[in-house]
């Protein structure tokens, strides 16, 4: 169907609208129930910026997190150093997809192989963190573009998926008033849910923060890879 496609295509003309939201919801409707075991991506390529539907980072990563929801990973690539990335980035994110930037078409083969074989090797899906807290300690808010949740419970942070070989730093800014505790404290609790890509089992793991609560004054020493992550993290922001 190549001839069909090319004839398609140039019959295209540019009218300077760039409806991606609508491209996106569309190709997703294209796209029938998976049956299980089969993975469905949705590649998104743009050059530009959206000007006709939604339009902010925000309302991208909305819809990816409703994709999401449908079983539909997203991955983005974008054209030109003058591109959105910010959108591209919120929707595939949002989508548990990748993003890629491509600075000249002769180089889209490469970043197109890296999105396919993310879907390949995906090995954890639907993550997200959920953090409980004790009284005396409050989360300030998480650092980067998290999306974040309040619930019941306490906080709930959507986190991409994960393939082979990923690690993945979620930094949380949290004050602690520990009142009358001396030495060890865990304000701080985390949960880590998702399923097994593979199998589709779900699976949770939880995790305590523990805190050394000293005397008034004496501070004890910074951990040096917690503390660079940190300063990495700010700097992306």
């Amino acid at each position: 169907a190549r001839h069909d496609c090319k004839r398609e295509l140039l019959s295209l003309a540019a009218g300077g609208s760039t409806f991606l939201s609508g491209a996106v919801e569309h190709a997703a409707d294209l796209l029938p129930p998976a049956p299980d075991g089969v993975r469905q991506l949705l590649l998104v390529l743009s050059d530009g910026h959206p000007n006709v539907g939604l339009r902010t980072p925000p309302e991208f990563a909305a819809l990816g997190g409703r994709l999401r929801a449908r079983d539909l990973s997203v991955s983005t690539l974008g054209f030109g150093a003058n591109h959105n990335d910010a959108v591209m980035v919120a929707l595939a994110d949002a989508a548990g997809g990748r993003y890629a930037f491509v600075a000249s078409p002769a180089l889209a083969g490469s970043s197109f192989a890296r999105c396919l074989g993310a879907v390949r090797d995906k090995v954890c899906a639907g993550l997200s963190l959920h953090l409980r807290l004790v009284p005396g300690a409050e989360v300030v808010r998480v650092l980067g573009d998290a999306q974040v949740t309040v619930t019941a419970a306490g906080l709930r942070v959507a986190l991409s998926d994960l393939v082979l070989g990923d690690t993945l730093d979620v930094v949380v800014k949290v004050t602690l008033t520990p009142g009358g505790h001396r030495g060890e404290w865990a304000p701080l609790s985390a949960t880590l849910e998702g399923r097994d890509a593979r199998t589709q089992e779900p699976f949770h793991v939880t995790d305590e923060a523990v805190v050394l609560s000293a005397a008034e004054g004496v501070a004890g020493p910074a951990d040096p890879e917690v503390l660079g992550l940190v300063m990495a993290t700010g700097a992306e922001e």
